[in-house]
């Protein structure tokens, strides 16, 4: 059975490939130059890996995208981290310059650390996790239970406050009553057939009597309206329950989730850390091992080439003056000869 083998250099073009560096100007190179392309591939592959693996996570775990949403995030997730690492490979090697490149990758590794460590917590504190968002969503049951109960009695105390006005109003008319009589008479002139005027006496009932009538079923709309808010006070509590239980809990309550666990004790605090730190050792790898390794021929070689270009653009700019001050003495003549007296 043939052995399996990668083509020659293949590595080495893949890790040219994800560093930005030149292969054709490596393969020239001595094998120290090499041998840190291929460390530095190392090191790309593992933090594109756990940022592809960040990005998958939460594209699926937030906006809910689905597979290929999760693979889409996973893609830009690791092209955003290649190019933010190919901006310290290919920096400057001069130390002095790798000074604040070196300050500011730490900034930033923190930041980038602590988001993938959020991320990643969530698998790795998975059931912990699952405990606190169920004490969560209880207190979130408890408070939202207490809200729909003073809603409820706000509404039932305003309408029996409505109800007491009413009764008020009625017995107020009641008392009206008692004092005018039960009917009031209305006297009417009309003109009979033979032209003479008629005068009729009618009886209608007091118009209080009819006011206490409709505010009567008033008052009745509204005690059927607090029986109503009562019998079904438990209905839309169970209804807001079930709501809060479906409901997903966002990012920014997943740290507060995450932010109870690290403090709840020592060791939860000490597990965290470790985790956090270990992202942030990730992140920065790649600045350390610049910053560590300096220059190697590689670089030496660009700056040769940099510094042959830049005598071939010097000896250019040479020509091109010598052939400007040839034209211009070549001008001057021809002004002087056409000035001559004739």
């Amino acid at each position: 059975m043939q052995k399996f083998s990668m083509p020659k250099d293949m590595w080495l073009k893949f890790g040219c490939f994800l560093s930005g560096h030149n292969y054709s100007l490596l393969a020239e190179c001595s094998e120290t130059s090499k041998k840190y392309v291929r460390k530095l591939t190392s090191a790309l592959l593992i933090i594109t890996i756990i940022w592809s693996m960040i990005g998958y996570m939460f594209a699926t775990r937030y906006t809910e995208s689905g597979i290929l949403g999760g693979f889409m995030g996973a893609l830009f997730a690791g092209i955003i981290i290649i190019q933010i690492e190919r901006q310290i490979i290919l920096g400057s090697t001069e130390r002095a310059k790798m000074i604040p490149t070196l300050i500011f990758r730490l900034l930033l590794g923190l930041i980038v650390a602590v988001i993938g460590a959020l991320i990643l917590d969530q698998v790795f504190f998975k059931n912990d996790i699952a405990r606190e968002k169920e004490n969560l969503i209880n207190q979130r049951i408890g408070i939202r239970t207490i809200e729909i109960r003073k809603q409820s009695e706000s509404t039932i105390a305003e309408n029996q406050r409505t109800i007491g006005k009413l009764e008020e109003q009625i017995q107020k008319n009641l008392e009206d009553i008692k004092r005018s009589p039960t009917f009031t008479s209305n006297t009417q002139t009309s003109i009979d057939t033979s032209g003479g005027k008629k005068i009729i006496s009618t009886k209608s009932p007091n118009p209080l009597l009819e006011e206490n009538k409709i505010i009567r079923g008033q008052t009745d709309a509204l005690r059927n309206a607090i029986m109503e808010e009562r019998s079904h006070l438990g209905e839309k509590i169970e209804k807001e329950k079930e709501r809060i239980r479906k409901e997903k809990p966002g990012f920014l309550d997943e740290l507060n989730i995450i932010y109870n666990l690290a403090t709840s004790s020592g060791l939860s605090a000490f597990a965290y850390f470790l985790f956090l730190f270990f992202f942030i050792f990730i992140e920065l790898f790649i600045v350390i091992a610049k910053f560590m390794d300096g220059e190697n021929d590689y670089y030496k070689v660009m700056k040769y080439q940099e510094k042959i270009r830049e005598e071939r653009l010097k000896i250019l700019e040479q020509k091109r003056s010598a052939a400007l001050g040839e034209n211009e003495r070549i001008d001057l003549s021809n002004e002087l000869i056409s000035n001559l007296p004739k």
